[in-house]
């Protein structure tokens, strides 16, 4: 291992739109309206030194709805890795619920491998939304990733800010160009 960190990103968003599935390709750049960025409570970046290396992040939060419904609806969410404000990986999931301000856990595994050698890799973590059921007009209802929703009781800041968590690999052995 050559690097590792731990974070408890002290903030997350709220998302009223949908974004559409063409946020998530690859290569995409970051774009702030699209994609919210979580804080590190140290950025991380690396400058690989070797061919063969790995970058793995688990990434956990919250995700709670303001909807109140008596049908069953859903809300499509993803996380992505940006490197140097280039998706690199992302994962999807979907948010089912019905009643009253559900909430889940989300929770994602997120792998970049072969980094470029000597060039520096900013990395960092972000969040949207994605698509939302239609039957209830429910395309303006609130989520929140990493933050309570406003008005909402059954969750403080606390139990929903997100934690991540970062690691970095090299082998020492592979070609250093």
């Amino acid at each position: 291992m050559n690097k590792f960190d731990v974070s408890n990103s002290p903030s997350g968003t709220i998302f009223s739109n949908d974004m559409g599935y063409a946020v998530t390709a690859q290569d995409r750049p970051y774009n702030s309206s699209e994609w919210f960025k979580f804080n590190m409570s140290t950025p991380f970046s690396v400058t690989p030194l070797h061919t063969k290396n790995r970058l793995i992040v688990t990434m956990q939060a919250m995700i709670q709805t303001n909807h109140q419904a008596t049908q069953p609806d859903w809300i499509d969410y993803a996380g992505g890795v940006f490197i140097n404000d280039i998706l690199k990986v992302v994962k999807l999931g979907q948010f089912s619920h019905t009643g009253t301000y559900a909430f889940e856990v989300m929770t994602m595994y997120l792998i970049v491998e072969d980094l470029p050698v000597n060039v520096a890799q900013d990395i960092s973590i972000a969040v949207t939304r994605l698509a939302s059921s239609s039957g209830q007009d429910n395309r303006a209802e609130q989520i929140g990733i990493g933050t309570p929703v406003q008005g909402v009781t059954n969750l403080n800041a606390f139990m929903a800010k997100p934690f991540i968590a970062i690691q970095y690999y090299e082998d020492p052995s592979s070609p250093t160009n």
